[in-house]
């Protein structure tokens, strides 16, 4: 009993004493600022976390726009081929290149026998007024150009271009610099000549 209460007044003269309440009450608010401080750890690491989500799916839509233009690019190189190599057929077997605007001379190739055997039988469209139009990669409509192969073949003759990415032709012979800009991701049909086996 002796002993309890010298433990109760020990107990009484800490819990009374200014100095140990002193004491608790920087603890209790040390305790309640390491709270405070933890809350904005919180925050900022949610902060942080969040511009990592960003920044990954930044990265991400590059890379997929930049799978997309490739995929577009081969298939345009890939139609641009193959019509190249149903003009040469055509030249084979007709000794001319059809002649009229581009839905004409896509027209011509289909009904040649020999021309029409390049052209896939997905490429040709007809478009809202009755007539045949062939898209590149990029969903724009291939162009026939009849003096293009002029300078560059030695049987002469037209060729078909892509207008690109941008679905614009451009002309060299403009003073805007944008017309010339827009020639800048055209594509003959020629230029892939060399590396085509027909």
């Amino acid at each position: 009993s002796r002993t309890t209460n010298m433990l109760n007044s020990t107990i009484t003269t800490r819990w009374t004493n200014p100095a140990t309440r002193r004491r608790r009450s920087a603890l209790r608010l040390s305790k309640g600022g390491s709270r405070q401080t933890q809350r904005a750890l919180s925050t900022v690491e949610f902060l942080v976390a969040i511009a990592l989500v960003a920044v990954v799916l930044a990265v991400l839509v590059l890379i997929s726009n930049s799978l997309r233009q490739r995929s577009a690019h081969q298939r345009t190189v890939s139609t641009l081929r193959a019509l190249r190599h149903a003009l040469s057929a055509y030249h084979a077997r007709n000794e001319t290149y059809p002649v009229g605007s581009t839905h004409q001379v896509i027209g011509a190739l289909l009904q040649d026998p020999e021309a029409s055997r390049h052209i896939g039988p997905d490429q040709p469209v007809i478009d809202a007024d009755g007539y045949y139009i062939i898209n590149d990669g990029f969903g724009h409509p291939v162009y026939y150009d009849p003096n293009a192969g002029t300078s560059r073949a030695a049987d002469g003759g037209g060729d078909f271009v892509s207008v690109g990415a941008d679905g614009r032709l451009g002309d060299l012979r403009s003073q805007q610099p944008d017309e010339i800009a827009a020639v800048s991701d055209n594509v003959y049909g020629l230029d892939l000549q060399e590396d085509a086996a027909p």
